[in-house]
């Protein structure tokens, strides 16, 4: 695996190779799939149940759903642009970046395992090396060192 995140200063530096760029780049346009169908695992997910009485979640979507949404948008807009930095292979991200990345790939994974039944123990133990296993491992490893770096970052500037 060709990857190497190192906190600075000013947030993270993120270093990938060819194919782990590939993996990171379909995340967007993955992301931008949930819900076209209407029996998507991956909204149950993605946009779980607030509250257990549906007369009070239908009112929690109805005034916060679209802010959400809003906010996972930019994360996904700000993610694609790291994304064409890191088309050089290395990119310097603020804390902010950083930041809407780990919630970018957060989301691309439960996604993923979410479409895969991979929330499912059973299944998990019969087949743990499924290629979409193996990507949301990576994503979660790409994740945690986004957050490292960010922990880092902060003792860096106090």
């Amino acid at each position: 695996m060709s990857l190497r995140v190192a906190a600075t200063p000013e947030g993270a530096e993120l270093e990938v190779g060819r194919r782990e760029l590939a993996v990171l780049e379909s995340i967007p346009g993955f992301l931008a799939t949930v819900g076209a169908a209407d029996d998507d695992p991956a909204v149950d997910r993605l946009f779980p149940v607030a509250y257990p009485d549906e007369d009070d979640d239908r009112e929690f979507r109805r005034f916060s759903g679209a802010e959400i949404e809003r906010g996972r948008e930019e994360d996904r807009r700000v993610f694609a642009e790291v994304l064409e930095r890191l088309e050089h292979g290395r990119a310097e991200l603020t804390p902010g970046e950083t930041e809407s990345c780990v919630r970018a790939i957060g989301a691309a994974r439960l996604a993923i395992a979410a479409r895969h039944g991979m929330f499912d123990m059973d299944e998990l133990d019969q087949e743990p090396s499924t290629p979409h296993a193996t990507i949301v491992a990576f994503l979660g490893y790409v994740q945690d060192e986004l957050v490292n770096v960010l922990m880092e970052a902060m003792e860096m500037r106090s």
